[in-house]
């Protein structure tokens, strides 16, 4: 009976990792010039040449309609303007699958590489968005407690990242 549990425990995490992908509804508007508004839900990602932001969509607009929606997307943008967690942000651009990539010595099925749309499906993202207009609404657009609090930690974080360069 105990193994039979972890078993049904699988299942049941498999079960709702599907329903993830099922109620991923920017799904429709792949491969589509669109226009979003949506916020940063993490710490961006700082690189030399660009940043990476999870945005979570909450409007989209295709042609002259605008639905409401939901789902996460990736957003490989350059580094300035500044972005932070919880920007409320306008986003234009092209909405697509991410694309898997050859990594010498790695290895996906059917051939060698990084099975890139896995390694971001584990996060319920599912598309991308490279290099878009973007418009910041709202700046640090708090909406809760654990918002603010996050958002505040971040700050912190960043004031000792730039004090601790100071002394390198």
């Amino acid at each position: 009976s105990f193994c039979l549990f972890f078993v049904a425990l699988g299942i049941f995490r498999f079960e709702i990792y599907n329903v993830k992908i099922s109620e991923n509804k920017l799904e429709q508007y792949g491969n589509q010039k669109i226009e979003l508004l949506g916020k940063i839900q993490e710490e961006p990602i700082l690189g030399d040449n660009s940043a990476q932001l999870v945005v979570n969509v909450q409007k989209i607009a295709v042609g002259n309609k605008i639905f409401l929606t939901n789902g996460k997307i990736l957003v490989k943008t350059n580094p300035y303007p500044e972005y932070n967690y919880s920007d409320l942000l306008i986003i234009k651009g092209q909405l697509s699958v991410p694309e898997n990539f050859s990594v010498q010595g790695g290895s996906v099925p059917g051939g060698s590489g990084f099975d890139y749309q896995n390694y971001l499906s584990r996060d319920g993202i599912f598309y991308v968005i490279n290099w878009p207009e973007i418009q910041i609404v709202f700046k640090k657009n708090y909406q809760t407690f654990w918002e603010f609090s996050y958002g505040n930690i971040l700050d912190f974080k960043n004031i000792i990242r730039q004090n601790a360069s100071l002394f390198n």
